[in-house]
């Protein structure tokens, strides 16, 4: 379980670290996006879905299992 709580949080402090490469909006978007997870406000499919808008990036379709795994379920 520990190492399941490693791995989310370094998903999400790589996820920050690449979203303050964009404009200042970005970056709060994306935060809040993570606190929204976190905080079991924002489902893991809703979370990938926003997240990929907020970065302009593909889709990704290991994340939600990813995230409901490693950090959503923990």
């Amino acid at each position: 379980m520990l190492q399941n709580v490693e791995k989310c949080k370094n998903f999400l402090s790589t996820l920050i670290k690449l979203a303050q490469s964009q404009p200042a909006e970005t970056v709060r978007n994306v935060r809040e996006l993570i606190q929204g997870l976190i905080d079991a406000k924002v489902e893991p499919q809703t979370f990938t879905e926003k997240l990929q808008v907020e970065l302009k990036s593909s889709p990704q379709p290991y994340l939600v299992p990813f995230l409901k795994v490693k950090c959503f379920y923990i």
